[in-house]
This record gives C-alpha cells, sequence and structure tokens, in this order.
C-alpha cells in the first residue's frame, strides 16, 4: 500500500518528467531558457518522504512547551552516523554540499530498507504509464487536442479573433501535420525509456540515502532527467545530448515538422484578417 507521502512524491516525480519534457520543445514564447546550446538543469533535490513518527509531536497539555533532547557535544544522530557509514570518505564533501543547499538530515530516522529492497520498489516504476506517456506525447507536439484560445496564445500569442468554422480548419491543419509528427514523438519517448532502462540496470541511477543533493554526479548537465524514492532513500538519472545523439536528431526533427506546422497556421489565419 503507497501512503499518502508516497503517492504525492511520485506525482512530484511525474511533474518532473513533464516539466523537463516542456522544457525540451518549447518556443522561447513560453521558456525563457530555451536557447541552443543550453542545457536544463538536472534534477539533483530528489528526496525520500519523511515519516510521519519521525515528526516533532506537539504537546498536548495547553501551556506545556516543548522540549528537544540535547545531545553531548560530538555526538553523532543516527542519520549522520548512518550518512558517514555510507559516504565513508566522501561524507565531508557531501555534508558540504548539503549544508550549503540547506539540507538538515540530523533527526531524520535511518532508511527503513536497504538500498537494494527500495531499488526493487522503484523499478517497478521505472518507465511512465501509458496514461502519462500520452501526456508527454502531447507536450513534445506542444498539441493540447483543440484549437482553443489558450493553445493559440501559448503558440502564436494571439487569437486572431478565429470563428468556429476557421478553427476548425485549423484544427484539420494541425491533424495532418501531427501524423508525420506523431511517429517521431514515438521514437524519442522509445527512446528515453531505452536510455532509462540502460542506465538503471547499467548502474547509472545516483542513489544515497534520504536525498540525491550532494551525491557525486548528481548535478551533471543533461537536457533528461529522472528521479524518485522509496524507503529513505533517493536516486536519479541525467541524460546528455552526447550521450544519445539519436535523440537529439529526432528533437530537431520535431522541431522542424511543429515549425512548418505553426507556419501553415500563421498564413492561413493571418490570411483571414484580410477577408
Amino acid at each position: 500500500m503507497i501512503s499518502k507521502t508516497s503517492a504525492a512524491l511520485l506525482c512530484a516525480a511525474g511533474l518532473v518528467l513533464a516539466l523537463m519534457l516542456v522544457w525540451l520543445l518549447a518556443s522561447p514564447r513560453t521558456a525563457s531558457n530555451e536557447r541552443l546550446g543550453v542545457e536544463a538543469t538536472p534534477q539533483t533535490l530528489v528526496e525520500a518522504p519523511v515519516s510521519p513518527s519521525s515528526q516533532q509531536r506537539q504537546p498536548e497539555r495547553a501551556g506545556a512547551t516543548a522540549t528537544t533532547s540535547v545531545r553531548p557535544p560530538g555526538e553523532k544522530t543516527p542519520a549522520i552516523a548512518f550518512l558517514e557509514a555510507f559516504w565513508g570518505d566522501r561524507w565531508p564533501e557531501v555534508q558540504a554540499k548539503l549544508e550549503a543547499a540547506g539540507k538538515q538530515l540530523d533527526n531524520r530516522p535511518p532508511p527503513t530498507k536497504t538500498w537494494e529492497q527500495a531499488a526493487a520498489e522503484i523499478e517497478k516504476r521505472l518507465l511512465p504509464t501509458e496514461e502519462q506517456r500520452k501526456e508527454y506525447e502531447a507536450l513534445l507536439l506542444r498539441w493540447s487536442g483543440k484549437v482553443d484560445d489558450l493553445w493559440l496564445r501559448q503558440q502564436f500569442e494571439k487569437t486572431w479573433g478565429l470563428d468556429e468554422a476557421q478553427r476548425a480548419i485549423v484544427h484539420d491543419i494541425v491533424l495532418r501535420h501531427n501524423r508525420d509528427l506523431e511517429p517521431i514523438a514515438a521514437d524519442f519517448l522509445n527512446g528515453l525509456d531505452a536510455e532509462t532502462r540502460s542506465a538503471w540496470y547499467g548502474g547509472k541511477f545516483i542513489h544515497a540515502p534520504y536525498t540525491t543533493t550532494g551525491a557525486p554526479g548528481a548535478d551533471r548537465p543533461g537536457f533528461y532527467s529522472k528521479g524518485d524514492a522509496q524507503d529513505g532513500w533517493a536516486c536519479g538519472y541525467t541524460l546528455s545530448w552526447d550521450e544519445a545523439p539519436y535523440l537529439k536528431s529526432l528533437q530537431d526533427k520535431l522541431k522542424a515538422g511543429i515549425a512548418a506546422r505553426d507556419r501553415e497556421v500563421s498564413i492561413y489565419a493571418i490570411s483571414t484578417r484580410k477577408r
């Protein structure tokens, strides 16, 4: 049974992926960081959910004040001891990055299961569901499914005052172009799935207790990132264009096809104003 906290985390992970795909094919009108040669910031802040039992309880009697246990100087909390044992000689470097990021992990309980046990659960949701895949394809194609004011403004920053009949013609233009673009988008998503599986089974996912923040390699640049968390463990992976040049080629084809589609829509919409 997935807890409410874990369910929220899974939803957030899906949103992360969706946002990365939005960046991937966004035009300058909708994403200010879409510039040729500029890569997105990888997802480095994946965090495992906090157990409710680890939260400080509020005093139940009226007038009572909260108390916290005071540890002798130099005594490590269970979380810090676990992190030290996990990172070994790298711990000072990771600790400095965690502190710089404002991460307070001292009072977290140690992970309840081993990484191998947590990984077995993460593996079950490694790839997107069919519903998520359809959403990602719509983002790649920059197509909401209907020619309404929202889509027109997102794509063209204007609606041209198109009436229903004119919007129906625009709809037909979009569908005609999308028939050629949909197989490319499917190849792109299949490629991402293949790269994700290869990274997972090839040991390229970074994993760490609590959070991937500060983990060596977690801040590497790339165009696509995936992260998840389970039972006190967090993991993440970032893919760069250099590692998958065939995906860059597919992206370029999608961008060119979408540009041609939107150009035809613009020409038609402008022609309606001259009538």
